[in-house]
């Protein structure tokens, strides 16, 4: 930590940064990723805890842009991840891989100049391990009418590695081998409104694939935040994606469908403190014609968390998750997160 905040500041003294940040977050507890997740490509085997830091600042030279970096290492939860060898015998991810820290890296550069925004990023693991993945983002975002309309899109592209597995094929019973690796790529078109001083909203459209692994999906979501009074306000998210059923199955799993609907009450106790309660209902489908199975995961989460500044320049969140299924799969995440601006 000393070392990397050593080299910030070598880059603030030499570019001669304003508004510079760092932050750091540790996140504790097990997490149940969505088979459909695309937001984190890392976490398709399970986390058990995570710390991240970023970094970010902009140049008095260079006002247009902005970069942003962070690190994020976190602890794979590989004895809950089972394979099959090609005699169909069962074991689990730790026992062909030790259980270690694995390190990502995200790189961030953004251009703005009159309600023009475009960015870059690229992203990969800084270590070797079975679900290390590298991948880029390209965003582009315009505003209008005075900033209260803005119009964008972003594209998402990475290869993972994943566990080799075998499995039966339940229609024709033959013997069959998963892919070693796992292409992804999602486009997103949004448009992001602002009604009045107290409603706004976010609407997005996107496609995207795991390719060899899952069928293409489509979804959308849709974010309000209404502002109750001067202290009050808060935020709600639809969500829904559906995997098209006209492309073929990678394996013994049917097609997905998720839906999920979130809200959060956000309240500002004075300058200082900032406080927030939430709930998330999510279900998610498995429609298995091939076998006539249609299995439903239902889950509830409750959030409770705050936001404190402890100086003008340190800011420290806390946010508390539990998530109970209809099946045997619970999950408790803390999250404490330290901002620094200098």
């Amino acid at each position: 930590m000393l070392n990397l905040r050593a080299l910030v500041c070598c880059f603030i003294f030499a570019w001669g940064v304003h508004g510079a940040a760092v932050s750091m977050a540790i996140s504790s507890g097990q997490t149940r990723q969505s088979i459909l997740e695309m937001d984190d490509q890392t976490a398709k085997v399970g986390v058990k805890n995570s710390t991240a830091v970023e970094i970010g600042f902009s140049s008095d030279r260079y006002r247009n842009f902005q970069y942003f970096g962070k690190i994020k290492q976190w602890a794979s939860d590989y004895q809950n991840y089972k394979i099959y060898d090609v005699k169909g015998v069962e074991s689990r991810l730790s026992d062909h891989w030790d259980e270690q820290n694995e390190v990502i890296f995200d790189n961030t550069l953004e251009f703005t100049r009159n309600g023009f925004l475009s960015s870059v990023a690229l992203f990969g693991n800084l270590n070797d391990g079975p679900q290390a993945s590298y991948g880029g983002r390209l965003k582009v975002a315009q505003d209008f009418y005075n900033k209260s309309s803005t119009l964008g899109t972003e594209l998402i592209v990475f290869q993972q590695r994943t566990p080799v597995s075998y499995f039966r094929d339940i229609e024709n019973f033959q013997l069959k081998r998963s892919w070693d690796h796992v292409n992804g790529k999602r486009l997103e078109i949004f448009y992001q409104q602002m009604w009045s001083e107290n409603l706004k909203s976010k609407a997005s459209f996107f496609i995207g694939q795991r390719q060899y692994e899952r069928p293409a999906h489509l979804g959308g979501s849709m974010k309000l935040a209404y502002a109750l009074s001067d202290s009050c306000f808060t935020q709600l998210h639809l969500l829904r994606i559906q995997e098209d059923h006209d492309d073929p199955l990678f394996d013994n799993r049917g097609y997905f469908r998720v839906t999920t609907i979130s809200t959060e009450l956000f309240y500002e106790a004075n300058y200082d403190l900032l406080l927030f309660a939430g709930y998330a209902l999510g279900v998610e489908e498995e429609d298995n014609r091939r076998v006539f199975e249609y299995n439903v995961l239902g889950s509830d989460t409750y959030i409770l968390g705050g936001k404190y500044a402890l100086t003008s320049s340190v800011n420290i969140d806390l946010a508390a998750s539990h998530t109970i299924t209809n099946a045997t799969l619970r999950s408790f995440n803390l999250k404490v997160n330290t901002v620094w601006t200098f």
